[in-house]
């Protein structure tokens, strides 16, 4: 592996905080405050997945009193958030604290990684009615959102909203994401994206439409996106997943090495 597993935590972390606001830095009234203890990333909608708290290096000194000052802040915008969690987040009882204050917390999602250039052949089997292409255009954008946002419970309804918003930063060549959209006789059935920052590439978004689920589309998703991170020369991946993408990673040659918590601020 080309970095220390300390380091490599770091630099999913920061993947996951840029991943969370990167698109948000140029698209005003969204908004992104970033200091060296938080990273607090408000899209304006009333929706937790586009606003996220991140990247907290609080000490054991000042976390009581940092804890309050982001949970007001981000209760005074009368919208929902997402703090989350992870292995470099300071201080270690962190997650503990933030239950305290009154912000439960999620089931664990593994946090997990893969070095292309360690592992043989990490591709699935192709599955030949599915055709995926990368997102260079704004219908791909829109297909990616109504089999994303269709794919969550429940449904989304501000996604569809985000990408419109956000499509002419996300198309640009210059974007660190890249969005994977799955066909099945021209319908999008699948997504994927892979996000690139902080050295290494980040999985985001596989999803498979549920009326083409168990059928190997998951798996040739992920294979696309390995593809690509190593077509971008990045090839250690990293990933948040549920216990049940777990098992699907580890088929794949993902290590697990710690975890994440999601704590929704109502």
């Amino acid at each position: 592996m080309t970095y220390g597993l300390q380091d490599l935590l770091e630099r999913m972390d920061h993947n996951l905080a840029e991943h969370a606001c990167h698109l948000h830095r140029t698209h005003a009234p969204m908004t992104v405050e970033e200091s060296a203890d938080i990273l607090i990333s408000d899209s304006g909608l009333a929706d937790d997945t586009f606003n996220i708290v991140a990247r907290a290096r609080f000490t054991e000194q000042t976390a009581a009193a940092r804890i309050d000052d982001v949970i007001a802040a981000t209760r005074a915008t009368k919208r929902p958030f997402s703090w989350w969690v992870g292995p470099t987040s300071t201080p270690n009882d962190l997650s503990q604290l933030l239950v305290k204050a009154g912000l439960p917390a999620s089931d664990p999602e593994s946090a997990m990684w893969i070095d292309l250039n360690e592992t043989v052949n990490p591709t699935a089997d192709n599955v030949p009615q599915l055709r995926v292409d990368m997102a260079t255009e704004p219908k791909h954008l829109v297909d990616y959102a109504a089999v994303l946002g269709h794919g969550w419970d429940p449904p989304s309804t501000t996604l569809p909203e985000f990408v419109t918003r956000t499509a002419d930063a996300a198309l640009l060549d210059s974007c660190p994401a890249h969005y994977l959209v799955g066909y099945v006789d021209g319908e999008p059935m699948a997504t994927a994206e892979v996000f690139l920052s902080a050295g290494v590439a980040g999985i985001y978004a596989v999803m498979t439409a549920a009326t083409h689920r168990r059928r190997g589309f998951g798996t040739s998703m992920m294979a696309a996106a390995l593809e690509l991170a190593r077509a971008y020369d990045h090839p250690i991946v990293v990933l948040q997943a549920s216990a049940e993408g777990e098992q699907l990673y580890r088929t794949l040659g993902f290590h697990t090495s710690g975890a994440y918590l999601e704590h929704p601020i109502r």
